[in-house]
């Protein structure tokens, strides 16, 4: 594996944490103020010079030597922390710990670098207005950066002294610094393609003049290919085998990673390093975290936040705003510098552009390890902490694992219990296959995120709920787990929970759950009492809820007793979706489109085919988007759709005030001149 490139960022994003949890009431309750504050001002020192010689490791052995000692150093130190703050959480015990620190500046020492700013422009804003004046001009501002608007307002007024028709050029590698710039219009460009690459890369390798050799032509355009529609990369590439007429040597290039050839490197990775440069501490840590992927990996944008959160890399939470909200922040600025690129036709999914895959491989270094990408005779490293898609192998021994924090779908970490039992500090634990998950799971106390969804498990060991630091559980397909451990209330940070059968009892007592939140099988609930004891409403922290009946026979014993159970699973006031599949009752719960719900903005209603009534939902207030569908009893809609007679809070404003898009879909007994009396009375609106 290549060694790291740069490390300052990581350092610093790792050093916020382990500051974070230095400031913790527990510490300073045990250590007193005085000595939390003089390891806060150790760390901080390290951390300044690490962010000042983040640049200079690149060809200085000693610096790159010096960060990935410090990082290691406080990879460490986290999960010390992390231990005791568990412990006192759980047992409201706190141990004390040593730190040995080692002043970096005996290492290496460095000044400080000025940085040029729009701010002391004045002069030169002057000499532009002067020189500009009454002239027609075309100026380029090439690889812009500032999103500030109030700066290049500022930056800006000298150029506003020119003739009608002058022009300005600006490019940028951010999507947002167009948005900041008046009377700018924009033009995203998209990769070239393979046929442009060619001839930029033919015309720098002189291609004409080899001959118009057939073969190093057939090389040529893989290699082009492999440029991934970056014109630098074809024509650093065209340059790099001008001199080069032998076949062998174009194939060693074909076969190789484009960044490992060091003239190659040095052109292509100054100019995606600027791009990274830029990039705020926690964006670092969240791009190079995607090096543990395969290439060509189609990312699920909710998934990868739920990852960054279990590891620690988001900026720490604001005001109201949750972690799942900053993650995707996070996300989309990665997407609006072009780090991700969305995939057409695919919801939520992503995918990263191989030159940047392989820099985050680079900047990752030996602390990341993607089993796929290790030689038949390479080994992990003693630093790695992150591992990923791949089999362990008699090389790698159970010491050079007990560092690992994360394992990505190593499906044979657990093959001894010697090794799982050495696998203390791991956070992020996935598999692809597995048939058992061992009674051990309980002791791996730090474990923030556990996926096992598609897996051929049956059953979830008690230990399991030992888990307290525990926020996603993932069991998406686990088609042969029937039910979940009865001491699912003791996971207390649980925030997503994916399992389709999910126990409705054992559902009740996670409170703390995030994001969507499904229910199916509802036909197993007997009564309300089991209804209650999900708690629904009590789960405040839920955007979007999903009941669902299977599609079995629609005849039920009591349809009344339905109504009541869908009754027992109302929601809280705050939540934006809610989606119903299935139900056997005729008619719904007054809570279904009460006033109160001022946030809800869709609601789709499927297969409830006794209800010969719609529910009244003409008083969501924020309601933009609603789909019924196959509704086999519905002969027609009164006015109990628009208002809700029973609801005493019922405001005057018009009903349906948000509503953007209704959708009726398969009713087969809807009366004629049911989709008129809709049209007429919602007249304006989109309709299908």
């Amino acid at each position: 594996m290549a060694g790291p490139l740069f490390s300052g960022g990581l350092v610093s994003g790792l050093a916020n944490v382990v500051l974070d949890r230095l400031s913790s009431h527990e510490f300073v309750l045990v250590w007193g103020n005085k000595l939390v504050e003089r390891l806060r001002t150790a760390i901080r020192v390290a951390e300044d010079l690490a962010a000042n010689i983040e640049q200079e490791q690149f060809g200085n052995e000693l610096v790159r030597k010096w960060l990935d000692s410090f990082r290691d150093a406080l990879y460490t130190a986290n999960d010390l922390l992390d231990d005791v703050l568990t412990k006192a959480a759980t047992q409201k015990v706190v141990r004390f710990w040593r730190f040995n620190y080692v002043n970096p500046e005996e290492y290496y020492k460095t000044d400080l670098l000025g940085v040029c700013s729009l701010d002391s422009f004045d002069l030169l804003q002057q000499d532009l207005k002067e020189k500009l004046l009454g002239k027609k001009f075309f100026i380029v501002l090439d690889d812009v950066w500032s999103e500030d608007a109030d700066k290049w307002n500022s930056f800006i007024t000298p150029f506003q002294h020119g003739r009608k028709g002058s022009t300005i050029l600006l490019t940028t590698r951010k999507v947002n610094v167009g948005s900041g710039i008046q009377n700018c219009n924009s033009y995203p460009l998209e990769k070239l393609s393979d046929d442009y690459c060619w001839s930029i890369f033919a015309d720098n390798v002189f291609f004409p003049k080899l001959n118009g050799s057939s073969d190093l032509e057939r090389i040529g355009r893989k290699i082009v290919e492999k440029c991934d529609g970056l014109p630098l990369a074809a024509e650093t590439l065209g340059s790099f085998l001008r001199a080069k007429h032998d076949a062998r040597e174009w194939n060693k290039i074909l076969s190789s990673n484009i960044l490992q050839i060091p003239t190659i490197e040095n052109k292509v990775m100054s100019s995606l390093l600027t791009s990274y440069y830029h990039l705020p501490t926690y964006l670092k840590q969240c791009f190079i975290y995607c090096s543990l992927f395969p290439k060509d990996y189609y990312f699920d944008k909710d998934e990868l936040i739920l990852l960054w959160m279990a590891e620690d890399l988001l900026p720490p939470q604001r005001r109201r705003e949750s972690l799942e909200e900053i993650g995707c922040k996070c996300f989309d600025e990665l997407v609006s510098r072009l780090f991700f690129r969305k995939i057409q036709f695919h919801h939520n999914y992503f995918v990263m552009d191989d030159i940047l895959h392989e820099l985050a491989i680079h900047l990752a270094g030996e602390f990341h390890c993607n089993l796929e990408n290790l030689g038949e005779n390479e080994e992990i490293k003693i630093q790695t902490r992150y591992l990923s898609f791949g089999m362990l192998n008699s090389r790698n021994s159970i010491a050079k694992l007990e560092n690992l924090t994360t394992s990505l779908c190593v499906d044979d970490l657990f093959s001894m219990e010697s090794i799982a039992s050495n696998l203390k500090n791991l956070r992020v634990l996935s598999f692809c296959k597995l048939d058992v998950l061992p009674e051990i799971i309980g002791e791996l106390i730090r474990l923030r995120y556990l996926n096992l969804s598609w897996t051929n498990i049956k059953t979830l060991p008690e230990s399991l709920c030992n888990l307290y630091n525990l926020q996603t559980l993932m069991l998406y397909e686990c088609t042969k787990l029937t039910m979940l451990p009865s001491g699912m209330h003791k996971l207390v940070k649980l925030r997503h929970l994916d399992h389709e059968d999910n126990g409705i009892q054992e559902v009740g007592g996670l409170a703390n759950l995030h994001g969507s939140f499904e229910i199916k099988k509802l036909e197993n609930v007997v009564d309300v009492s089991q209804g209650r004891s999900a708690r629904i409403i009590d789960k405040t922290h839920i955007d979007e809820l999903c009941l669902e009946w299977s599609s079995a026979a629609n005849v039920v014993q009591n349809t009344e007793t339905e109504r009541d159970i869908l009754e027992s699973l109302q929601a809280h006031d705050d939540l934006k979706v809610l989606k119903i599949k299935g139900y056997k009752g005729t008619t719904f719960p007054d809570w279904l489109g009460h006033s109160a719900f001022t946030n809800m903005t869709s609601v789709s209603l499927v297969s409830c085919n006794n209800c010969f009534k719609l529910p009244s939902l003409g008083e969501l207030s924020s309601l933009k988007s609603l789909r019924i569908e196959r509704f086999d009893q519905l002969r027609s809609i009164g006015m109990e759709l628009y208002k809700n007679e029973g609801d005493h809070h019922s405001s005057h404003i018009p009903p349906f005030p948000s509503l953007e898009t209704l959708e009726f879909h398969d009713m087969p007994s809807w009366r004629s001149g049911t989709y008129l009396t809709l049209k007429l009375f919602l007249n304006s609106r989109s309709f299908s």
